[in-house]
């Protein structure tokens, strides 16, 4: 799907986080780098304001590098800080105020639990990667929202969180603060988790690995708990469960 077939009719333009001139500085600089359209709003920013919530973090998504975004900053003398600079992710500061701006990534391998990434010029090997549905929902600076899903939009707006991913990992991810053999957890997963069916009232997950074989992995038990038995396979019988449950 391209960009323009991932264009919704549905705008956010009148947003007044978009219009900030500290957000504007920062658009202009990444296109001043780059070109017009280089850069979008993304994630949160965007699924808040569809979903008619408060805005408190700005991200953008770009086709521009590291190193362009960093030369892009400090050209147009904004500060650049490599917060995340080896995952392509850079924190720009306009008039004190932080921008995380993200080089548009795919997966190059995966093995269900970990990926190897790479940069990307295309945005909807980006959105492929992103947790939600709704949170790959993009906006140009003009508040234009892209949807390369196509079903970004109808979550938000419903309020549905779809989760499609194998449920193998550590106990203690789940359990524990720091107990993620990956990367540094400062919460106990099961606490994320809560919270998003705390914030959602229809959850569902949706899991490639074979039912059959759900009994072997403790995770699977834990997070099925968690989520009151709202998993499903990702088969088609799966998927129509999924949406019924969804539906209700």
């Amino acid at each position: 799907m391209s960009g323009s077939q991932a264009l919704s009719s549905e705008t956010i333009g009148d947003a007044p986080w978009i219009a900030l001139p500290e957000t504007k500085a920062v658009i202009a600089a990444l296109e001043a780098r780059g070109y017009a359209g280089c850069a979008r709003f993304v994630g949160g920013c965007v699924r808040n304001t569809v979903m008619g919530k408060p805005v408190d973090d700005i991200d953008i998504a770009t086709t521009l590098t590291p190193d362009l975004v960093i030369d892009a900053l400090e050209q147009a003398g904004l500060r650049a800080i490599p917060t995340g600079v080896d995952h392509g992710t850079i924190t720009a500061v306009s008039g004190g105020r932080p921008y995380e701006i993200t080089t548009l990534r795919k997966d190059v391998s995966t093995d269900g639990r970990r990926a190897v990434v790479a940069f990307t010029q295309d945005w909807n090997q980006d959105a492929e990667r992103r947790d939600f549905r709704f949170n790959a929902l993009y906006a140009d600076p003009e508040g234009r929202i892209y949807d390369p899903t196509g079903e970004g939009i109808r979550d938000a707006h419903e309020g549905r969180v779809v989760f499609v991913g194998d449920a193998a990992m550590s106990p203690y991810e789940i359990a524990m603060a720091g107990g993620s053999v990956e990367h540094w957890n400062e919460e106990a997963g099961r606490v994320w988790l809560e919270r998003v069916l705390n914030h959602f009232p229809k959850v569902a997950w949706l899991n490639p690995v074979p039912q059959a074989q759900w009994g072997y992995t403790q995770s699977n038990a834990m997070i099925r708990q968690i989520f009151s038995d709202r998993m499903y396979p990702l088969t088609l019988d799966g998927i129509d469960q999924a949406t019924r449950a969804l539906l209700r």
